[in-house]
């Protein structure tokens, strides 16, 4: 089982270096961008 274990968390998990990820928990604190509020609320085209 081990190696499916290994393979799904190649497939699911994502590792940041320290730089990235202290600049990623930076983004999580500012506002969202409007033209980001935008997109979220607009409807997909294929639906």
């Amino acid at each position: 089982m081990e190696p499916a274990y290994h393979g799904i968390e190649e497939e699911t998990v994502t590792r940041l270096p320290s730089k990235a990820f202290d600049e990623f928990l930076k983004a999580l604190d500012r506002p969202v961008p409007q033209t980001a509020r935008d997109l979220i609320g607009m409807e997909p085209d294929w639906l």
